[in-house]
């Protein structure tokens, strides 16, 4: 069990490339980013990153495109991070990515 991060952009003194990859960082990351996947809405009020997840299974892909400025609107720790530390936000982005593919092709 992890401890939840309220104020993830507290890094403790950490360089962002090690903060990240703390499990209970980490684990933040991952719960911030499926959020943003479920819940993020455009103009129109629709869903439309579960609509890009739902498509990719459909159509066999294995990625969506996110847009930046979608990410930074609703979580700006984790917009923050990611030119910081791609090499370590990308993974942990992916993970959370397919968590939600499996969850949405079994319903």
């Amino acid at each position: 069990m992890y401890e939840s991060i309220e104020n993830l952009d507290n890094t403790r003194g950490m360089e962002v490339k090690d903060w990240v990859t703390t499990p209970s960082t980490r684990q933040e990351i991952m719960n911030r980013f499926k959020n943003f996947l479920k819940s993020f809405t455009d103009a129109k009020g629709q869903k439309i990153y579960l609509e890009r997840i739902k498509h990719m299974g459909e159509d066999n892909h294995t990625s969506i495109e996110l847009d930046y400025n979608h990410l930074a609107e609703m979580s700006q720790e984790l917009a923050l991070f990611l030119p910081q530390a791609p090499e370590q936000m990308l993974p942990i982005m992916n993970e959370a990515l397919k968590v939600k593919k499996k969850i949405l092709s079994a319903l």
